[in-house]
C-alpha cells in the first residue's frame, strides 16, 4: 500500500511538470518525491508498529481517545479487560466501541482527571486513571485511559477484612508479636482477659504479664521451640494488669514471609483457672473414692482367698459353693484392677506418672503376657501366637506399663474373638528409625463402626454381656503416649481387629 501511494504523488508532480515545464526536471522531481514520501511511509509505519508493541507489552490495558471521545489507540490488555473483541476500534466513537459499558464512557471520560475503582457487571473490578494530554497552547486535546484488574487484590483485602474481624470477634485473646517478642496487635478479648488496653500493651513484650512462677528454663525453652519454627503449646501462669494471677492455656505459632523467615508469632490464650480448679476438684474426689475403695478391697480379696483356702479342705463342700466362690474371688480382683487402672490413668492425666525405660527382650515380655492369659484361650479353643522373632532387637520400655497393654489387648481380643478363632502377636521395625511397630491381631468379627472414633477415649465401650468398662484401651494409649509412642486400630475387609503401637528401640544394641 505505501509503494502504490508514493508512486502515485511521485507520477502526478512528473506530469504536472512535463505539461507546464521539462521534461527532466518532472522526472527528477517525480523519483526524488516518490521516494522521499516511500521514506516517510515506512518511518511512519515503523513508529506506529513500536508503539502497538510497547503498548501491547504494557501490565495495564491503556486507550487513549481525543476532544471528540474518538479512540486513537487502543492495546489488548485494554480489550481483554473489557471484552473488546473488535481489532478496528481505533478511529471509533468510544460509546460505540464501549457499547457493553455505558456508564464507563457517561460517568468518566468526560472527565479530564480522574483516579478511582470501579466494578463492572461480570464482578471484575478495574483500577482506573484518566489523564487529559494537552497541546502547546494548554488547551485539552484528548485523554489517556489506563486500567488495570484489581479484582484479586479487592478479594484479598476483603479476605482480609473478615479475618480481622474474625480475629477482633474472637472469644480467645489473641496477639501478635514481631519476631523479637514486641507486641504489635492484640484483639478485645485479649483486653478483658488480661485487663490491659490496647495502646498500653502495643511496642512492649510479654513480659509485662510475668507472674514469676515460670522460671528462666521455661521461657528459654519455648523461644527456642518458637525460633525453630515449631509452634508452642502449653500452660502458664500469668498476671493480669490489677496483679491476680491466672492459669492460661496458650498456643503459640510463627508466621513466615514468602522467604520463609520468621516475621512475626501469633499466640492465642484462654484463661482455664475454672477449668484446673474443677479438674483439681474431680482429681480429690477421685483418690478418695479409689483410696476408701482399695484399703476395703484388698481386706475382702484377702478374706476371700484365705476362706477359699480353708474350704478347700473341709469335707461336704459342693460344687455351687465353690463356684459361688470363684466368682466372689475373680469379682473381687477384677474391682482392684479397676481401682488400680483408674489410679494410673488419673497419674498419667496429671503426668504424674511417667515411663520408666529400662532395656528388655521384647520377644520374652510378649511371652510374660500371653503366659497370663494362655489358659483363657485354651479354654475358649483360641490359637494365642507369639510371632515375635527370637532374635528381635532389645526395646527400650517401662516393662510393668508395656506388659499390661500387651495384657490388655490380649484379653480384649479373647473376650470378643469367637471360640477355635485365633491370636497373634508380632513386631516389626517401625518405617521411623529407632522404632518398632507392635501388631495384636484377631479373627474376632471386628468393633462395631460406631464405637470406632471413641475407641481410645475413657469409659467408651459397647453395650451387652462381655464388654467391659472402657477403660482398658483408654489406659493403652495413655502408657503408649508415656513412652513418645502411638498406638491406633484397623480393621480387615475379610473381618477381625489388628491393634497397631509403636514404641522404642534400645539406643545400644
Amino acid at each position: 500500500m505505501r509503494k502504490p501511494i508514493a508512486f502515485i504523488i511521485g507520477f502526478f508532480v512528473f506530469l504536472i511538470c512535463t505539461i507546464f515545464g521539462s521534461y527532466q526536471l518532472g522526472l527528477i522531481l517525480g523519483i526524488s518525491l516518490t521516494a522521499f514520501i516511500y521514506i516517510l511511509l515506512e518511518k511512519y509505519v515503523l513508529l506506529k508498529s513500536q508503539e502497538d508493541e510497547v503498548l501491547n507489552n504494557l501490565s495495564n490495558g491503556v486507550f487513549v481517545i481525543d476532544k471528540n471521545n474518538r479512540i486513537t489507540a487502543i492495546n489488548q490488555k485494554a480489550r481483554d479487560l473489557l471484552g473488546i473483541e473488535s481489532n478496528h476500534a481505533v478511529g471509533q466513537s468510544a460509546e460505540s466501541v464501549l457499547a457493553a459499558w455505558p456508564h464507563l464512557v457517561q460517568q468518566y471520560f468526560q472527565t479530564e482527571e480522574i483516579k478511582t475503582i470501579i466494578k463492572l457487571e461480570n464482578e471484575i473490578y478495574l483500577d482506573l486513571r484518566i489523564t487529559t494530554i494537552r497541546g502547546l497552547d494548554k488547551k485539552a486535546k484528548g485523554r489517556v485511559i489506563e486500567i488495570s484488574d484489581i479484582t484479586e487484590r479487592i478479594e484479598a483485602e476483603e479476605q482480609m477484612r473478615l479475618q480481622s474481624y474474625a480475629l477482633e470477634a474472637a472469644a480467645s485473646g489473641i496477639m501478635i508479636t514481631d519476631v523479637n517478642g514486641k507486641i504489635q496487635w492484640v484483639n478485645q478479648s485479649f483486653e478483658e482477659l488480661t485487663g490491659f488496653s490496647k495502646h498500653e500493651v502495643v511496642g512492649l513484650t510479654p513480659r509485662l504479664q510475668k507472674s514469676g512462677e515460670q522460671n528462666e528454663d521455661f521461657y528459654r525453652n519455648l523461644w527456642k521451640t518458637l525460633l525453630a519454627g515449631r509452634s508452642w503449646r502449653g500452660e502458664m501462669i500469668n498476671r493480669r494488669k490489677d496483679g491476680t494471677t491466672y492459669t492460661e492455656e496458650q498456643t503459640i505459632a510463627a508466621v513466615r514471609d514468602n522467604r520463609g523467615e520468621i516475621v512475626n508469632f501469633i499466640s492465642v490464650k484462654q484463661d482455664i483457672s475454672e477449668r484446673k480448679a474443677l479438674e483439681k476438684l474431680r482429681d480429690d474426689l477421685i483418690h478418695t473414692i479409689v483410696h476408701d475403695l482399695r484399703n476395703p478391697l484388698t481386706s475382702i480379696s484377702v478374706s476371700l482367698e484365705i476362706l477359699t483356702k480353708y474350704l478347700a479342705k473341709q469335707p461336704g463342700i459342693s460344687s455351687e459353693q465353690k463356684e459361688i466362690l470363684e466368682i466372689s474371688v475373680s469379682n473381687t480382683r477384677r474391682m482392684s484392677a479397676l481401682v488400680s487402672t483408674i489410679l494410673d490413668i488419673n497419674r498419667f492425666e496429671n503426668e504424674r506418672l511417667t515411663a520408666k525405660l529400662s532395656v528388655v527382650n521384647f520377644r520374652k515380655l510378649v511371652d510374660e503376657a500371653v503366659k497370663f492369659q494362655v489358659s483363657l484361650a485354651k479354654s475358649k479353643g483360641l490359637e494365642l501366637i507369639n510371632d515375635v522373632a527370637d532374635d528381635f532387637p532389645v526395646a527400650e520400655v517401662d516393662i510393668g506399663l508395656i506388659g499390661r497393654v500387651l495384657q490388655n489387648l490380649i484379653d480384649n481380643a479373647i473376650k470378643f474373638t469367637p471360640s477355635f478363632g485365633s491370636i497373634k502377636i508380632c513386631a516389626e521395625l517401625s518405617p521411623e528409625a529407632g522404632w518398632f511397630r507392635v501388631k495384636v491381631e484377631d479373627s474376632g468379627p471386628g468393633i462395631p463402626e460406631e464405637l470406632r472414633p471413641r475407641l481410645f477415649q475413657k469409659f467408651s465401650s459397647g453395650t451387652g454381656d462381655g464388654h467391659g468398662t472402657g477403660l482398658g484401651l483408654a489406659y493403652c494409649r495413655l502408657a503408649v503416649e508415656a513412652h513418645g509412642g502411638r498406638i491406633w486400630c484397623e480393621f480387615p475387609q475379610q473381618g477381625g481387629t489388628i491393634f497397631f503401637f509403636d514404641l522404642p528401640l534400645a539406643t545400644e544394641q
